[in-house]
């Protein structure tokens, strides 16, 4: 595990969260704000879109394939995504901002049959571990009022109650996982947990101050 850089290097900043928390849009607000500040930044997700993107998000929608070989996938994806394209932004100075990292891999793969610690141990081998984690905290009652409202302004026919209630319990163990990886310090440092509750200009206003609060504590550091 390494969370060393070089001078002159940039940040790699990680939004997490289940599903409906917001992140899309305060990854834009994050990104805005740092280009304020005259920042270099850099977009990116994961599944990468430069890598395994395509046969990953194939596979699900088609139920092809074990959980062992989708896993493996989503491992070579992002070494993939680190050696050809996050390692090379951040070398080249810029804020490298990704919607999901490895978290998503134990939140999400912990639904699949997987243990919380044999998802732990691969992801945390040989760790590129970013500057920052920001998870997005809602509950996953929130997640599916959001969901509900997203439809109903998308005027897509009414949810099936089933379906709500899968998701739910699907959205609440994916939750769960996310705060157990909160309180894991040492494998994960990085976490910071943001309350995703309130306007969308609270919850940015909370990542600024956290954000701004990260760097004051590098610089003391260095």
């Amino acid at each position: 595990m390494s969370l060393e850089r070089e001078l002159g290097e940039g940040e790699f900043i990680v939004f997490e969260g289940i599903d409906f928390s917001g992140k899309g849009e305060q990854i834009r607000r994050f990104v805005d704000y740092l280009r304020t500040k005259g920042g270099k930044v850099s977009q990116t997700e994961e599944p990468w879109s430069g890598g395994l993107r395509t046969e990953i998000k194939k596979k699900i929608s088609q139920k092809e394939g074990d959980k062992e070989e989708i896993l493996g996938l989503y491992l070579t994806d992002r070494i993939m995504h680190i050696d050809e394209f996050v390692k090379p932004k951040i070398k080249q100075g810029n804020t490298v901002v990704s919607d999901r990292f490895d978290l998503s891999t134990v939140a999400y793969q912990g639904t699949q049959g997987f243990t919380h610690e044999e998802l732990v141990a691969k992801v945390s081998k040989n760790r590129f571990v970013p500057n920052v984690s920001f998870y997005i905290d809602i509950s996953a009652e929130e997640s599916m009022r959001r969901k509900a409202l997203a439809a109903e302004q998308s005027e897509r026919s009414e949810i099936d109650n089933n379906i709500l209630f899968e998701n739910l319990a699907f959205q609440t163990g994916v939750r769960e996982r996310y705060l157990k990886l909160a309180k894991d310090k040492k494998n994960f440092p990085e976490i910071i947990v943001i309350d995703g509750n309130g306007t969308v200009e609270e919850v940015h206003q909370r990542i600024v101050q956290a954000y701004e609060a990260h760097l004051a504590s590098k610089s003391e550091d260095s």
